[in-house]
């Protein structure tokens, strides 16, 4: 049996796909954000604005770095590209990404990642013809298929994007997002019952997803349950409430260095993991003994550390 195929460290995965889920809470969602909150930010420290630009220097200069030791590597190039798109440079991060097809054409992860910018910018049809090339390279991609459904249904092919949905949910039968989009298809299509067993497995997956609570509401509504779909709904307005747009606004200029400090870490990560597989163990735990510095819980990072240190 074939081993379903991970991206590289370096690939984005599900970037921009929270403009179709908020979307597809519906005008609910909407009425609930309106409610009132209180605002926390008098009472927030300001971020350390420069703390944050010496961690964005450190992990630009730790990418730039390893392409300058392995100039024709594609996964460390791809480690820079990737850096640059969440700096904000993304014609830097697409010429990475460009330059990495070119050494290694097969690779389908180049083409996912620049599917991604071109989501990002709004180009569907564009992200869709890169993300399919990335599928005909390798159709055990992972995520490749929920991207390309997300994208049909942004364009209005619903046939299309069930299609694509179905097939990652096959390969991943654990991809929540998948889930909740092929409910909503569903939905869509008055298939309710099929539609309620989607969005309750995926907040099985992903309690969080509480878009899919609000799915949920409206197939168990439209099965003529009324008094289970009240309880739903109260629900969703319950965890849609604990965490407003207003809060977390707040606790985003709060928590700017934590989180920026945690994706230097996982940059580092990445780069300890090419090190690693490219037999240059020093330079692996360099990378990965700052990663664990940053981010001192990370099981992955202490399980790499483990491995690394058994091979002394």
């Amino acid at each position: 049996m074939r081993r379903l195929l991970r991206l590289p460290p370096w690939t984005i995965v599900a970037v921009g796909a929270i403009s179709l889920l908020d979307a597809a809470t519906g005008a609910e969602s909407d009425r609930t954000d309106r409610t009132d909150r209180t605002d926390l930010s008098s009472a927030l420290a300001p971020p350390n604005l420069a703390a944050i630009e010496r961690l964005k220097r450190e992990e630009l200069d730790a990418a730039q770095a390893l392409v300058d030791a392995r100039p024709d590597d594609p996964d460390a190039i791809g480690i820079l590209g990737n850096v640059y798109l969440h700096q904000g440079r993304q014609a830097d991060a697409v010429a990475c990404w460009e330059r990495a097809v070119r050494i290694n054409p097969e690779a389908p992860t180049g083409y996912y990642a620049m599917a991604e910018v071109a989501f990002l910018q709004e180009d569907h049809e564009r992200a869709a013809a890169l993300w399919q090339q990335a599928a005909t390279l390798n159709s055990r991609l992972r995520g490749v298929h929920r991207r390309l459904g997300e994208t049909y249904l942004l364009m209005g092919r619903a046939d299309r994007a069930r299609a694509e949905l179905e097939e990652e949910c096959r390969l991943d039968p654990e991809s929540a997002p998948s889930l909740f989009l092929l409910g909503q298809i569903h939905l869509q299509s008055r298939e309710y019952p099929e539609a309620e067993r989607r969005f309750r497995r995926a907040l099985d997956l992903e309690p969080s997803l509480t878009r899919a609570l609000y799915g949920l509401y409206r197939a168990v509504l439209a099965q003529g349950r009324q008094p289970e779909a009240t309880e739903v709904l109260a629900r969703f307005r319950r965890e849609k409430g604990a965490d407003t747009s207003a809060d977390r606004t707040a606790r985003g200029a709060y928590d700017d260095e934590s989180r920026i400090a945690a994706q230097v870490a996982r940059t580092l990560f990445s780069i300890a993991q090419i090190h690693q597989r490219r037999s240059s163990p020093a330079a692996a735990r360099q990378a990965l003994d700052r990663a664990i510095q940053l981010d001192p819980h990370n099981p992955a990072y202490l399980r790499l550390h483990e491995r690394l240190s058994a091979d002394q």
